[in-house]
């Protein structure tokens, strides 16, 4: 229901959609099922700790290898902005011990913090981003199911 508005707003305005539901489906289906050597996810995870002045929220970042399902946390941020994204980023594409050297695909969220420098770190070493459609998280399904049972313990 949610592409059919889509598709009848570009219609309202006299524009073709560039991509229909089921291409993207098809998209995310290539890339985890028959491209997972090459394929790494990263999400948010917000985590309560209780401090000596009360409950603190702490924000980590993981990045997954959808292929050995090997989890890294990136670093970990009270309030983490664009800048700490991007120096996080950067880590991960080091040259020498770089999480994700080798990798082809990037899959991430519409989160504001993933912003356009960020992309273009992972860009410069060939590493392709792969944004999920806005409201379906479930498509990066290997880091949501990781989050869900990391914030279990």
């Amino acid at each position: 229901m949610y592409s059919l508005c889509i598709v009848e707003i570009h219609i309202v305005l006299n524009s073709e959609p560039q991509l229909r539901q089921t291409d993207i489906i098809f998209d995310f289906d290539i890339l985890v099922f028959q491209c997972p050597p090459v394929t790494a996810a990263t999400d948010f995870a917000h985590v309560e700790m209780a401090t000596e002045y009360g409950l603190e929220r702490r924000h980590l970042l993981f990045f997954m290898d959808i292929g050995s399902r090997e989890v890294r946390c990136g670093g970990i941020a009270h309030n983490p902005d664009s800048n700490w994204t991007t120096q996080i980023a950067r880590n991960m594409c080091d040259m020498w011990d770089g999480f994700l050297l080798g990798k082809r695909y990037l899959i991430h969220d519409r989160d504001p913090v993933f912003n356009k420098r960020f992309d273009m770190i992972f860009e410069s070493i060939g590493i392709e981003i792969k944004k999920l459609p806005p409201f379906t998280p479930m498509m990066n399904s290997r880091m949501e199911n990781f989050l869900q049972k990391f914030l279990l313990f």
